[in-house]
């Protein structure tokens, strides 16, 4: 009996530091909301044991009218992040990042007093990311710094089309819910 105890002693600590139960997994899906590297749906892919690479992307329609006012939004993001972990634990990982995304806004408002805009968005980030582990749900924290250049064209009314620019750099912060397989 003491023999059968201590073979399944060392058969659980050694599964339990064995080292990162997830580095097995190479794909990650989930949801992702980050102004570092994208919106929406991610995929993730690891080519190696410290590496992951990953896409973000979504597609989002919105039509209402209200009494003479009809309002049209059509957005869309699409992203791609590197990833490489420099802390590897059995319930979580730290990793550094570098992405950006490009974001397609055009919004217009069909009413008396029509306005359309136009909005293409430039972004790039790098930053820290803190992943963890419920067996095989993740959940994840990025915080870094970003650069943005909008542009954009508007009109109010019968007016011309006018153009906008603007370059910003800030704090970014995203996060993520998935699912490693």
């Amino acid at each position: 009996m003491k023999t059968l105890f201590a073979i399944l002693l060392f058969v659980v600590t050694q599964a339990l530091y064995a080292g990162p139960d997830y580095v097995k997994y190479r794909q990650a899906f989930g949801i992702k909301a980050s102004n570092l590297s994208g919106y929406g749906a991610f995929y993730g892919f690891k080519p190696g044991d410290r590496w992951r690479i990953q896409a973000t992307g979504i597609y989002y329609l919105f039509d209402s009218k209200v009494k003479d006012e009809q309002r049209v939004i059509t957005d869309y993001t699409l992203g791609l992040e590197m990833q490489k972990d420099i802390i590897q634990e059995m319930k979580h990982r730290i990793y550094i990042m570098a992405g950006g995304y490009y974001y397609h806004d055009d919004d217009a408002i069909k009413s008396s007093n029509p306005f359309h805009k136009i909005k293409d968005s430039y972004n790039t980030g790098l930053g820290i990311g803190y992943e963890r582990f419920f067996h095989r749900v993740t959940l994840g924290l990025e915080l870094g710094y970003k650069f943005y250049s909008d542009l954009w064209v508007e009109k109010r009314g019968i007016e011309n089309w006018v153009p906008v620019w603007e370059k910003v750099t800030k704090i970014g912060a995203g996060l993520n819910l998935g699912f490693i397989f």
